[in-house]
């Protein structure tokens, strides 16, 4: 940890001073540590694995030598996608008490700040560093409300993922570059599983699984969506025009996810995601699809010698997706009435930056949103795989699994619908009424599709 910066991790919502706020209906426990004295920088962000922690010490390590007078307090949440850090940071924003400046998923993630007026605009940033030069138009609107820029991106994530252990499909002959289509992908989970050798392997399972927090199943069934649909499907669905539960498409999406789940581990639902990632390193699974901060943690792995880039693992686009590049971006945000509003100002300008961005993503396992970046500096995932199939991609996409492509209301339906499938017995009857709820929440939100997306 730098000498300049000071870390808070709230595993769960651990109080010093603690206010009950009612919020839309609910009650918040309001927890934040003492308010510093002195030139200090407050964030709060979600990044609390191996891989992220390792990239946001770097990425305020490199602001500690571009401002050495200001002191960082990071104040990090546990929970994956920030689904615990949105009951923590939105009753401190709506109090008045927002940090200097607090992750969140460019999107509709940010969009209730944005309408509440808890946002300051930072138009001037991307003015100023001439940002939309180099920065996606597409990553740019997730960005942008209304005529004015109000969050800086960090990353670029890439949702669509197939992770898997490149030693184990070696030794059964299974070429990952065959793995194009879901076919080839369950047959190839089906050998693994008549293998008696890997049977024997306590709790071993084709596909592994870490969905504690509720989203990472969600997130298998979005890039479902986008493979098996079609980029015009999921332009339809990220538009709120899916609206028929017995849509011949979804109901396809849906049956080829319950089969999916008929291959995971038996405790995935006592598992983080990056649990699930290490039983490919400990060779309890094969299988992961995940977003590519999954790289961050075979990157830290990599550092104790124990696992290498395509000779223990390895990575492709998730089944039908090739061509695809799903968006997760994670950025920062002004918010108004902060305590150090010119501290925030220069966070903000410095997450943009070529400097910002290439300290934290070699180690996050993402590549910067900025077009400039030196690559030399990035892993050998990064380098061989991510870069060129993000220069190369024919459509990109916003992810609703994190943040971005759907309102917040619909987004929840979503993991409600999805949860209540997975503790089923997945049958028909159940698929159809997965499907009802999702496409009921389209219909009955419709107001709340403010943005229009237009994906190829």
């Amino acid at each position: 940890m730098s000498k300049s910066s000071h870390r808070t991790i709230y595993l769960l919502i651990a109080a010093i001073v603690i206010t009950g706020l009612v919020v839309g209906g609910i009650t918040y426990v309001l927890v934040a540590p003492p308010p510093p004295k002195g030139n200090f920088l407050t964030i709060y962000d979600w990044w609390t694995s191996g891989g992220e922690h390792a990239a946001i010490e770097s990425l305020i390590g490199a602001f500690n030598v571009a401002y050495p007078n200001i002191t960082v307090v990071e104040s990090a949440v546990g929970g994956g996608a920030g689904t615990i850090m949105t009951t923590v940071v939105k009753p401190l924003v709506l109090a008045g008490k927002a940090p200097d400046s607090f992750q969140c998923h460019a999107g509709y993630e940010a969009y209730p700040y944005y309408t509440g007026g808890y946002l300051e605009p930072i138009t001037s940033i991307w003015t100023t560093d001439n940002l939309t030069h180099y920065i996606p138009a597409v990553v740019a609107q997730m960005c942008k409300f209304g005529s004015d820029y109000y969050a800086v991106p960090v990353d670029i994530h890439r949702v669509n993922v197939l992770w898997y252990n490149l030693t184990i499909l070696r030794s059964n002959g299974i070429n990952p570059a065959s793995l194009t289509t879901w076919t080839a992908f369950f047959a190839a989970c089906d050998k693994l599983k008549a293998n008696s050798t890997l049977a024997a392997i306590p709790g071993f399972s084709p596909i592994a699984l870490g969905d504690s927090g509720e989203w990472a199943a969600e997130h298998v069934f979005e890039q479902m969506s986008v493979g098996i649909g079609g980029i015009k499907y999921y332009q339809d669905w990220a538009n709120g025009k899916v609206t028929s539960a017995t849509n011949a498409t979804l109901l396809e999406i849906l049956g080829n996810f319950t089969k999916y789940m008929t291959y995971i581990n038996t405790n995935h639902a006592a598992l983080t995601w990056d649990q699930a990632v290490a039983r490919l390193m400990a060779g309890t699974s094969v299988f992961n699809v995940m977003g590519d901060w999954a790289n961050g943690e075979f990157t830290a792995a990599n550092g104790t010698g124990t696992i290498h880039w395509m000779g223990n693992y390895g990575a492709q686009p998730v089944p039908l997706t090739s061509g695809y590049y799903g968006l997760c971006v994670d950025c920062f945000q002004h918010p108004k009435g902060v305590a150090d509003p010119a501290n925030s100002l220069l966070w903000c300008g410095f997450v943009a930056s070529k400097a910002g961005q290439d300290a934290f993503n070699p180690d996050k396992g993402s590549i910067a949103a900025r077009n400039d970046s030196n690559e030399a500096l990035y892993g050998p995932y990064q380098r061989l795989e991510a870069f060129p199939e993000f220069h190369n991609a024919t459509y990109m996409y916003p992810s609703f699994t994190h943040g971005s492509a759907l309102p917040p209301p619909v987004s929840a339906d979503m993991v409600t619908a999805i949860g209540t499938l997975m503790a089923s017995a997945m049958g028909h009857s159940d698929i159809l009424a997965c499907a009802t709820t999702m496409t009921t929440s389209m219909t009955t939100n419709a107001a709340q599709f403010t943005t229009v997306w237009s994906l190829y």
